[in-house]
């Protein structure tokens, strides 16, 4: 086990078991550098919310919220991350005008990323319960007023069967304040063979 020449001999007891390359744990709350000898919060994993229950969205060209986190400012801080996951599945059986449902993630004020799939171009629909599976990850940026998102995973396409994603975002928000954090849907046609539903998701604090 490599040791920092800067740890004390107190600390060199305490150094346990390697966690990850140059991370060894001190206690059950830190780890320390094997280089530098530096130690860092070990802060864990929390589930903050969770959504069991399905939510569709057909038949409307109205934006409709499926997810709401109301954040207390108090989890959002400096360089800390809320991660939420999200699967469900997304529906167009029969041919219509050019039919499209947007994706979006909002933090307080700010849409964060938006992600639109065409599920009918005139020619083609996508078929039925096509499978999406998105990761929003929220990261503070060394102060409280500046956040950067990434919204990652695949989504259904036309004539392919998933469409892989990386999106970026930025805001600048007071993440010391309450704000929420909001998975909306929105169709641009109404139409009764179109569907979106939002199957599970799950926000963990890290």
């Amino acid at each position: 086990l490599d040791l920092p020449r800067s740890a004390s001999p107190e600390r060199m007891t305490k150094l346990t078991r390697r966690v990850a390359p140059g991370l060894n744990v001190v206690d059950s709350n830190t780890l320390v550098d094997a280089l530098t000898g530096v130690a860092y919060t070990n802060t864990g994993v929390t589930v903050l919310a969770r959504l069991n229950t399905a939510v569709t969205v057909s038949n409307t060209t109205t934006e409709t919220t499926v997810f709401t986190y109301a954040d207390d400012g108090s989890h959002l801080e400096t360089n800390r991350l809320l991660r939420l996951t999200v699967m469900g599945t997304i529906t167009d059986s029969a041919l219509d005008t050019a039919t499209t449902v947007a994706l979006r993630l909002k933090y307080g004020g700010t849409t964060m990323a938006t992600k639109t799939v065409t599920t009918d171009d005139g020619a083609n629909t996508i078929g039925s319960s096509q499978g999406f599976r998105l990761v929003f990850d929220l990261l503070a940026v060394d102060s409280s007023s500046s956040q950067i998102s990434y919204l990652s995973g695949t989504v259904p396409k036309l004539t392919v069967v998933t469409e892989a994603i990386a999106l970026r975002g930025t805001a600048t928000e007071d993440s010391s304040a309450a704000q929420d954090l909001i998975l909306t849907f929105d169709w641009n046609n109404a139409a009764a063979a179109a569907s979106i539903t939002l199957d599970a998701a799950v926000l963990e604090w890290l």
